[in-house]
């Protein structure tokens, strides 16, 4: 099924919702930083905003692998795939500290991985984002 949808950040945060994700702020500051604020050429050609690689040991949504990065057909199975990871390689987290540490230790290569997303959550208020 091809989603219609245009993406916009609104409509990002309304799936992050609907499909339950856990910490949706750290993964709407993972999606800024990853894609470069939603520009980023990987997020234009892929459709991926996380910066993710095509799973191999998990099912995925990725269609392929374009420039060694997972593809997806649009935004919305990006986010899917990202429930995806979240629900295999997250479900033993159990605190936003503990899902930090594990971003940090396996999901980037970048040591300052983790202060970045702070630094964005703080900066543009994203808790609140997701507070009813």
């Amino acid at each position: 099924m091809v989603h219609t949808e245009r993406f916009t950040e609104k409509a990002l945060v309304e799936l992050l919702m609907d499909c339950n994700i856990k910490y949706p702020y750290i993964v709407l500051a993972q999606a800024k930083l990853e894609s470069g604020n939603f520009k980023s050429k990987l997020f234009k050609q892929n459709n991926n905003m996380f910066g993710m690689r095509k799973a191999r040991k998990r099912i995925t949504s990725s269609q392929a692998e374009k420039n060694t990065y997972a593809y997806y057909r649009d935004w919305i199975d990006c986010v899917y795939d990202y429930a995806m990871y979240q629900s295999n390689a997250m479900c033993e987290v159990n605190s936003e500290s503990e899902y930090f540490a594990k971003l940090g230790a396996r999901y980037a290569e970048d040591s300052t991985y983790v202060s970045k997303l702070k630094d964005i959550i703080v900066k543009e208020n994203l808790k609140s984002i997701f507070e009813e």
